[in-house]
């Protein structure tokens, strides 16, 4: 996705009077994978910025990896963000939390007997935390989720 609509603009807006200096920002969603929901933004931090995490002896120093592998052995380059490679994109908006959940979770339908589970970063101790409560007790906005 990141890639295709990078070249087009490329190919064939950049050029167009009404878009030249002006900030290219494109959204992305990866709601064609099965379990999209699941991903978190540790994939997309990868592509944009080859992040992985933080070395585990070290834990402000970021882990960062170049490429990896398929299963048939070809590599994905990561890190696009680390170069003048894509440097027309202004920003990228992605979320893979657009979903029914998320719906039922801003709604204020009380009529249905809803759990939702979450997996949130804790502040304070920077470790991932997994709740599951009711909806009377459950909070969330409409941006959580989304990375820019």
């Amino acid at each position: 996705m990141l890639f295709g609509k990078h070249e087009k603009f490329k190919a064939q807006y950049a050029a167009l009077q009404h878009v030249s200096e002006k900030p290219f920002v494109i959204a992305i969603a990866p709601f064609e994978q099965p379990f999209f929901y699941m991903q978190l933004n540790s994939a997309i931090l990868r592509v944009w910025f080859a992040y992985d995490g933080v070395e585990p002896h070290d834990s402000k120093k970021p882990k960062c990896i170049g490429e990896i592998q398929k299963p048939n052995g070809s590599g994905i380059k990561l890190g696009y963000f680390l170069n003048e490679e894509m440097e027309e994109i202004s920003a990228v908006l992605f979320s893979n939390t657009a979903t029914f959940a998320k719906l039922q979770a801003l709604s204020s339908d009380s009529k249905h007997r809803v759990f939702f589970r979450s997996l949130r970063l804790d502040g304070n101790t920077r470790k991932l935390v997994q709740t599951v409560k009711g909806k009377s007790e459950y909070k969330e906005a409409l941006l959580d989720g989304l990375s820019v």
